[in-house]
């Protein structure tokens, strides 16, 4: 398993959309990865986090992009609908960078913390 350099990268909304290509496909069941994400997830930075803390070993799902370039893959936070994106380049086996996900802001939903 090859472990990623340690230098995060937080996405603006140009750089995330552009990894979103095509309709999605859900992966989470047969995702296999040659990549050890949680060293560069417990490098993000807290301002990238604002005041979400990451549940750690604990990813929510796993999504690939319609040409099967990038996984999104998706890391829960101990925030209801909060959640951390890690890009990763399937081609290149490397994280292309993250983003912050915050459902409770997108769509005005309501925010509680999950029980750890």
């Amino acid at each position: 398993m090859t472990i990623p350099t340690l230098n995060p990268r937080s996405l603006d909304e140009a750089a995330y959309d552009a990894v979103w290509i095509g309709q999605m496909r859900n992966v989470t069941e047969n995702a296999e990865s040659s990549l050890d994400i949680w060293p560069y997830v417990r490098a993000v930075l807290q301002s990238d986090l604002a005041e979400h803390e990451i549940w750690y070993e604990f990813v929510e799902c796993v999504y690939r992009t319609a040409d099967g370039h990038f996984d999104h893959i998706i890391v829960c936070t101990k925030t209801h609908n909060v959640s951390l994106a890690v890009i990763v380049d399937c081609n290149l086996s490397m994280i292309v960078g993250h983003r912050l996900l915050d459902m409770n802001k997108i769509y005005g939903l309501t925010s509680n913390t999950h029980d750890a």
